[in-house]
């Protein structure tokens, strides 16, 4: 398959990484990456009065501009759980490295970050990840309830008791969109109970071909790749294009913790798919610069003869600052390295003129 570009769309500058004005019609898709709340970001947010608001503030009417924004939520919100999936008395909103935790490669968060995701615009959280089952089978049933019981969408797990399907229709505005999350590793944790989709599952292929039958448009978050390349590797442009062909319109990935490069493919109707590889962190306590710069992606698509198509594509890149809890906007006049990187890797945007 050829990467193609987009003729009846403007190439922004160089220095022009912003937002492209809102379209009249159709709808916005805004997306973050990986929800990594490290030790000193969970402390930040206990002793806050904004909690876990506090680490993202900048970013909320950005967030709650967007007509559905999605968040990779990369860990268990399992209250009374504890490493190996063992039930315990729940401590409440604190860090004791018990039930919560953000570190030692072993995480949960307390589900109160789900209220404060979804009071700043995040409308739908992907849950397929290498962490998942950090608290085990119990760990993603009790993730699973607290998610329903505070009314945020979610796609990629079940509880061990459901067969439904682990991806999801989301009606937005007067469309319907399929969205679908899946992971490609589970850090070697089984999953006895089927949980989680994987991303080498047949069934990504036949949830993909389902949706596009039933839904304006088809997204794919897989969480995918090699932790800190800059680049995707052979199997996630394989997966892209296989994804693509059974008729996904956008792929957002994420895993690596930092940005990966971005291309546009052609689908078998004719119109363009963007695949954006890797979104880096959208919170996390990482040093380097490049695991410290990330964008909210935005895609606006409008409707056509056969569904949704991508009409823009454009981004708002982000910086945490090195030793700050709170991100940093990026403006488009900014000449600093972090505008940089986030431009060279995520590409020139793309708005109808």
């Amino acid at each position: 398959m050829k990467t193609i570009l987009i003729p009846f769309l403007l190439l922004a500058s160089v220095a022009g990484a912003a937002e492209c004005p809102r379209l009249d019609r159709g709808l916005r898709v805004s997306s973050v990456g990986d929800i990594l709340v490290h030790r000193g970001l969970y402390e930040a947010a206990i002793s806050s009065r904004e909690r876990f608001q506090t680490i993202w503030r900048p970013l909320i009417p950005i967030l709650k501009s967007a007509d559905l924004a999605t968040a990779n939520l990369e860990a268990p919100t399992a209250p009374g759980t504890a490493a190996g999936g063992r039930a315990v008395r729940d401590p409440g909103f604190v860090y004791d490295e018990e039930v919560y935790s953000g570190g030692n490669f072993v995480f949960n968060y307390h589900p109160s970050i789900i209220d404060d995701l979804k009071s700043s615009g995040v409308d739908l959280v992907t849950t397929a990840n290498n962490h998942v089952l950090d608290r085990g089978p119990l760990g993603v049933d009790r993730s699973v309830d607290e998610l329903g019981r505070r009314g945020m969408d979610f796609v990629g797990t079940r509880r061990r008791d459901s067969r439904e399907p682990r991806s999801r229709i989301v009606r937005v505005k007067d469309f319907k969109i399929g969205v679908i999350a899946c992971t490609e590793m589970t850090n070697g944790m089984r999953d006895p109970y089927g949980q989680v989709l994987m991303c080498r599952d047949r069934e990504m292929l036949d949830e993909i071909s389902r949706m596009k039958n039933q839904t304006d448009a088809v997204l794919v978050f897989p969480h995918w790749g090699d932790e800190y390349q800059p680049r995707p590797n052979a199997k996630q442009k394989q997966w892209a294009r296989e994804w693509v062909q059974a008729g996904a319109r956008a792929i957002i990935g994420n895993h690596p913790h930092v940005l990966q490069t971005m291309e546009w493919l052609q689908s078998p109707d004719g119109r363009a798919a963007v695949v954006i590889y890797s979104l880096g962190n959208f919170v996390a306590l990482q040093g380097m610069m490049e695991k410290r710069v990330s964008a909210v992606a935005h895609l606006d698509l409008v409707p056509s003869a056969s569904g949704l198509e991508i009409a823009q594509y454009s981004y708002t890149p982000f910086v945490r600052p090195n030793g700050s809890v709170v991100m940093t906007l990026l403006p488009s006049t900014s000449k600093g390295a972090e505008l940089r990187h986030a431009v060279q890797q995520l590409g020139q945007i793309r708005c109808q003129p």
